[in-house]
C-alpha cells in the first residue's frame, strides 16, 4: 500500500471509517511496498513521514487507534536488507515514531505466518 499516494489515503480513510463500530475489530494487513518510490529515492525522513501521516488518519478514530490491531509486511522496496530473504521486518529507527502513535502496531518479516484466534 503506497503511502504517499493520497487516493490510497483517501481509501484508508472510507475503509476505517466503515470498521470503526465493527466489534470486533478486524485485524489490518498492511503489505510494501509503502512507498510509490523507493525509499532511497524520497529519502528516509520523507519514508517516516508517510508512515506519521497514517498513524495520524488511525487515531482519528480513537476505537481503531485503541483497539484496533496493525500488522506491517515490508516489499521489495522498503528500507532494510533489499537482496535479504526473507526480508527482515522494518527496523525500528523506522518505526519507533509510529509505534509511539499507535500502540497495537506489528512490524512482520516477508514472508510471515499470521494466527489470528485460532485460524
Amino acid at each position: 500500500v503506497h503511502l504517499d499516494d493520497p487516493a490510497v489515503m483517501e481509501k484508508l480513510r472510507s475503509i476505517f471509517e466503515g470498521f470503526q463500530y465493527v466489534d470486533p475489530l478486524p485485524l489490518f494487513i498492511f503489505i510494501g511496498n509503502f512507498s510509490s518510490k523507493s525509499y532511497t529515492t524520497i529519502g528516509i525522513s520523507k519514508w517516516i513521514a508517510n508512515f506519521n501521516e497514517l498513524a495520524n488518519l488511525i487515531n482519528e478514530f480513537p476505537n481503531l487507534a485503541e483497539e484496533g490491531r496493525f500488522v506491517f509486511v515490508p516489499g521489495p522496496k522498503d528500507p532494510g536488507a533489499s537482496g535479504a530473504l526473507p526480508r527482515p521486518k522494518l527496523s525500528r529507527k523506522f518505526t519507533q515514531e509510529f509505534s509511539g502513535k499507535v500502540q497495537h502496531a506489528t512490524f512482520a518479516s516477508n514472508p510471515c505466518r499470521l494466527r489470528f484466534y485460532a485460524q
